[in-house]
């Protein structure tokens, strides 16, 4: 679905739970469970692997709630980017 946007970046940030919200209640009593780190880097994977823009657009993790700060043009760029996110999944096991 994403691939048939007309966009020029997609920017990605994760899920960060609050003190003191409905979702962290959730969490607390056993509903709800946050991807965890390895999660999170098979998920940018996976997205990376299947964008596919017709033309070139921007991907950008580098919020600072990210776990990873990764930057790039796809389609050019996204061997790197994979790459990357492979050595950080390999750092982390």
């Amino acid at each position: 679905m994403v691939n048939q946007f007309e966009t020029r970046k997609v920017i990605t940030m994760n899920l960060r739970v609050f003190d003191g919200t409905i979702l962290e209640q959730r969490v607390r009593c056993g509903e709800f469970f946050p991807a965890d780190g390895a999660e999170r880097l098979a998920e940018i994977r996976t997205l990376l692997e299947y964008l596919d823009p017709a033309r070139p657009l921007e991907f950008d993790t580098t919020h600072p709630a990210n776990m990873i700060k990764l930057r790039g043009t796809l389609p050019q760029g996204k061997d790197r980017l994979i790459r990357e996110v492979q050595q950080h999944a390999h750092q982390m096991s």
